[in-house]
């Protein structure tokens, strides 16, 4: 019975882990895809009112 605790326990902690992972991983995405845009945005406006 102990053992069957433990392995929960394990297994919600390593559940935990892996939602934070993923959402620092996606958060970082995010934003990884804005500067994109934003970088893109600047650039296109470079290429229209630049020389």
């Amino acid at each position: 019975m102990n053992g069957i605790i433990v392995i929960a326990v394990f297994l919600m902690i390593a559940w935990l882990v892996l939602r934070v992972a993923f959402a620092l991983t996606g958060l970082a995405f995010h934003l990884l895809w804005i500067a994109a845009i934003v970088l893109f945005v600047i650039w296109v406006i470079g290429k229209v009112f630049g020389k």
